[in-house]
Parts: structure tokens; C-alpha cells; sequence
């Protein structure tokens, strides 16, 4: 899915929300969300269930991972990461 915002750049982003997985690669940042893993290596899928919300109606909630290059370089690993279903 290509989506462009503004006259900055397009975006390329992946998402498998059957497998609550996603991901993008751009040159001044990529990032990945994956599903959470428990202490045994086993997946464990969380959602949020948010009916009456504008922003959105689900989300699912895993481990982000984000890197950016320029003006504000950042390199988080293992963070808070949600991809959600907008309404």
C-alpha cells in the first residue's frame, strides 16, 4: 500500500493484520511491529477494542522496533508498537 502525504514522499508500508505483523523502509526511517512473545517464545496477540472511539476501532498492540536518520536520529528497539483499524 502506497499512500502519499503531502509533496514530502511516498510511503510504502506493510501490514499483515492476520498475523499482526508490519513493517516500512523508507531512506530517513524504517520501523517493524511484531507480535508480542512470552517467556516461553510464544506469541501472545493484545488488542484494543475501542467501539465508540473517532481515531479508531481496533488496534493491536506488539513490539516496535524504529530507527530514523537526519535532524533527530533515533534508534528504539523493542518498543511499544499498535497498528490499528481505522473507523
Amino acid at each position: 500500500m502506497a499512500r502519499r502525504f503531502g509533496d514530502i514522499a511516498p510511503v510504502q508500508l506493510e501490514r499483515l493484520i492476520d498475523t499482526a505483523r508490519a513493517g516500512s523502509a523508507q531512506p530517513v526511517i524504517s520501523l517493524r511491529v511484531l507480535t508480542w512473545v512470552n517467556r516461553s517464545g510464544a506469541e501472545r496477540r493484545v488488542r484494543i477494542d475501542f467501539p465508540q472511539s473517532f481515531e479508531f476501532r481496533l488496534a493491536e498492540i506488539g513490539s516496535g522496533t524504529s530507527k530514523t536518520s537526519g535532524p533527530i536520529a533515533l534508534d528504539l528497539t523493542s518498543t511499544y508498537g499498535q497498528f490499528a483499524i481505522s473507523t
